[in-house]
This record gives C-alpha cells, structure tokens and sequence, in this order.
C-alpha cells in the first residue's frame, strides 16, 4: 500500500534530508542499521531509491519517491514483506512497520517545514 504525504518544502530538500540520514545513496551500497543489513537497490538519484533490510527468511523492501507538487513536494513510500513466511509475516508485521515508516515520514517532514 503506498502513502502520499504533500509538504511545502523542495523536491531537492527531501532529497538532502534522506541523504542526511543514509549517507549518499548509491545503488548497491550495502550496511547495518539496528541489527538488520541493508542494501541499497534502485535509485534514480533526487527522486527515488528503494532499500532491502535482510533478516532470517524476511526481506523488507522500503521505497521512497519524492517528485515536485505544486510549490512544494509529494512524498511516496511504501514496503513489501518477501521469503517463505511473507504470508504471515505480513498479518504480523504490516500495521507495526506501516504505522513507524508513516511516522517517521511525517517527523521528517515537519521538521524540514520548521526549518
């Protein structure tokens, strides 16, 4: 399911925000973020990226898309659970990690609206 977050701020300032957070985001760059790893997948550098967070029979796919709306930003996001056990997995997981990705968007975005 994607969600749509509309912001007075830049296309090029969310971009900088993400970047900020995740270092350069570059297509097959790999770490470890709160004991989960991470790869980079797709980007099309100042409006989209997705990442994959790898953990036992689970992958996490985040993607993000910023485009210009208006005078402002239209911010995408969305996740897809993958592996054996996404059936279930998704019953279990889907709300807790829908509701922390829509909060931290609207975080990120307030604070670069206060800026």
């Amino acid at each position: 399911m994607e969600h749509v977050i509309l912001t007075k701020v830049a296309p090029e300032t969310v971009w900088s925000a993400w970047e900020k957070a995740n270092g350069q985001i570059v297509a097959g760059m790999k770490g470890v973020r709160r004991g989960f790893r991470y790869q980079i997948l797709e980007v099309e550098k100042g409006r989209s990226f997705s990442v994959l967070w790898k953990s036992l029979l689970t992958r996490l796919v985040f993607f993000h898309q910023v485009v210009p709306h208006g005078k402002g930003s239209e911010i995408r996001y969305s996740f897809a659970i993958k592996g054996p056990f996404k059936w279930v997995l998704a019953r279990l997981l889907q709300k807790k990690v829908q509701a922390s990705l829509t909060g931290a968007m609207q975080a990120m975005v307030k604070q670069l609206e206060s800026n």
